[in-house]
């Protein structure tokens, strides 16, 4: 099955199944060199599926969305914290960042 995460479910508690995916939407704009980063650690019951950004419609350089994908693996709890920032920069500098938690039973 697949989970449908946005920046509107910020401390959403998520619960999932072995095999589900979560798929997190996020707004960005590349192009002013920020970009949504996985906050390490990655939970060790989360793969990384898929990363990819869609431009929007309109002018060169407008923003769009970036699509990360984790595979639920394994049974437990879990918190998963994305942030966004420059990737030059270090973490705890980010413009904005998206926390979950769940389970995966």
């Amino acid at each position: 099955m697949k989970i449908d995460i946005s920046a509107q479910d910020q401390g959403r508690r998520i619960e999932a199944h072995t095999g589900d995916v979560l798929c997190v939407q996020l707004a960005e704009n590349p192009t002013t060199g920020f970009r949504w980063f996985v906050q390490a650690p990655l939970p060790v019951s989360l793969e990384q599926a898929q990363d990819v950004f869609t431009p929007g419609h309109g002018a060169p350089g407008a923003g769009g969305t970036r699509e990360l994908q984790f595979l639920a693996k394994s049974p437990v709890e879990f918190r998963l914290t994305l942030s966004l920032r420059r990737e030059w920069e270090e973490p705890g500098r980010e413009m904005e960042s998206l926390t979950i938690s769940g389970a995966i039973l």
